[in-house]
């Protein structure tokens, strides 16, 4: 009996306080794991929300400076569609331009302004026909969702 006793008074921990120990390390790591997989998710979203953002304000930039300066935005083929093409020709100080909607990407002049676009178009405002509305819809490639850019131009040459 002595000896029990000794056994009992000397420090130390018991397998069952190992195992709890291990499965509370294990609850905590989990845990840790999806915090950081939560994080490193949104910061991979909002980078691409910015890169998408900037793709989209260069090449709404781009088309509004080539409209602005258009003298003669109302040519007969201004806007059709060949398939899944859509095109639309304005003149400029420049000379014709050319922008394609295709396969997703927009293009000036067979320039590649923005790609991952589901829906472009170029449009007049229905209360004032003088305006030119360019409207730019773009896909996120991670969550498929979709962010819209638009902006009214007013022709300088009109």
């Amino acid at each position: 009996m002595n000896r029990n006793k000794e056994m009992r008074s000397r420090g130390g921990f018991t397998l069952i306080e190992i195992i709890a120990v291990l499965v509370l390390l294990g609850i905590l790591g989990v845990m840790a794991a999806f915090g950081i997989a939560t994080g490193v998710q949104g910061y991979l979203t909002a980078a691409e929300n910015a890169a998408m953002s900037q793709k989209a304000q260069l090449a709404v930039n781009r088309l509004s400076r080539e409209i602005l300066e258009c003298f003669d935005c109302d040519q007969d083929n201004s806007s059709f569609d060949v398939g899944t093409k859509t095109t639309y020709t304005f003149e400029n100080t420049l000379g014709q331009r050319l922008v394609e909607h295709e396969s997703g990407t927009v293009k000036l002049e067979s320039e590649v302004l923005v790609d991952s676009v589901s829906n472009f178009d170029m449009t007049r405002d229905s209360n004032d026909d003088r305006l030119i509305i360019i409207t730019l819809r773009l896909s996120h490639q991670t969550s498929g969702s979709t962010q819209e850019f638009k902006t009214s131009i007013l022709p300088r040459n009109r």
